[in-house]
């Protein structure tokens, strides 16, 4: 953008998606697995990773005329994995918005197979999109649970309200999410856990 006459302009520094954000949520290379593991059995479902990216540092052009709109710096992560075997998708995303050098908001999206939905992790840990909407899902967050054998902290459990669908056989019906692992295991139709 080119500053004209009575405005004044400056560089924002925009940051990169975080380190810490990225080893916490989307640790894995392109080409590495993402393995579930059944409860109960040796059977795996094995996710191979296609894509991981984290959005980089940036710049732009901050505008001080009184009634220019100026916009927050948006930072973004992304991993995308594939489990040819069973024809499902792994996939989460997280985008943080920040203003003056801090963090104003972050949301997560994710997807396992056919279930997905979308939350805020920051400020506060919020489902707003589902409140609404229960017919669809029952959602709870419990401040430990243990999948496999592993304790976890902070999970969110989304559980598919199959009694108020009918006709449709979904491959998935509930996700276990902990903060700062992603998913953590999920049930099929079939009530078969898989956990990490």
């Amino acid at each position: 953008m080119a500053c004209v006459i009575f405005t004044s302009c400056k560089d924002v520094q925009c940051p990169a998606f975080g380190t810490e954000d990225k080893m916490n949520w989307l640790p894995q290379s392109v080409n590495e697995e993402i393995v579930f593991y059944k409860e109960g059995n040796s059977e795996q479902r094995v996710f191979l990773v296609q894509e991981n990216d984290a959005s980089a540092a940036y710049k732009y052009e901050q505008n001080s005329w009184p009634n220019y709109k100026d916009h927050n710096c948006k930072v973004k992560g992304d991993i995308t994995a594939f489990d040819y075997n069973s024809n499902q998708k792994y996939s989460i995303s997280i985008s943080s918005e920040f203003q003056n050098e801090s963090e104003i908001s972050r949301q997560l999206k994710y997807q396992i197979g056919d279930f997905g939905n979308s939350f805020k992790l920051y400020p506060l840990l919020e489902m707003e999109n589902l409140i609404g909407n229960q017919s669809m899902h029952r959602d709870s967050i419990k401040s430990q649970h243990t999948l496999g054998g592993k304790t976890y902290e902070n999970v969110i459990i989304q559980t598919r309200n199959t009694d108020s669908i009918s006709g449709i056989n979904f491959k998935v019906n509930k996700v276990y999410l902990a903060a700062g692992h992603g998913i953590i295991g999920f049930v099929d139709n079939e009530a078969s856990l898989y956990h990490r």
